[in-house]
């Protein structure tokens, strides 16, 4: 079963669709090649993002996946260019986000609490605030013109 592959034929288009079974990658061997190219200040090419995006994926056992997820996402804070740090630790967060607890999530937030995508993300709530305060302005101020006319 763990070679089995399928085939659809979409009118001309054929799909093959392969499992790919990420416990069986050599996570140390990765990790390692990671850290030292993260160390010599170079950019990630995207089969190197997706990498250590699905690093927390590729070890066996909750624990040692959520151990896994704090390593990664210091890995990833070390990436020099901002738009793929963010990239990356978006995606780690997103690969994960099923197995990661309530104690892990929280010390991954402190990870990345003042790199750009926890500002995105406080930016993005700050402007939904916003935007709803305004909502409710208006809706006030209409329904005030409503009782005086």
């Amino acid at each position: 079963m763990e070679n089995a592959s399928k085939e659809y034929d979409l009118e001309g288009i054929l799909v093959r669709v392969e499992p790919a079974f990420l416990v069986k990658l050599d996570t140390e061997h990765i990790k390692e090649t990671l850290r030292e190219k993260l160390s010599r200040k170079e950019s990630l090419d995207m089969e190197e993002q997706m990498q250590l995006m699905v690093l927390p994926l590729t070890v066996k056992g909750t624990r040692n996946k959520q151990q896994m997820i704090i390593e990664t996402v210091e890995l990833a804070r070390q990436i020099h260019d901002q738009q793929q740090r963010t990239q990356v630790l978006a995606g780690i967060l997103t690969f994960t986000d099923k197995i990661i607890d309530e104690n892990y999530r929280n010390r991954v937030k402190e990870k990345w609490k003042m790199t750009q995508i926890g500002k995105m993300i406080f930016d993005d709530g700050y402007r939904a605030g916003e935007i709803e305060g305004q909502n409710k302005a208006r809706s006030r101020a209409e329904s005030w013109a409503w009782i005086r006319s």
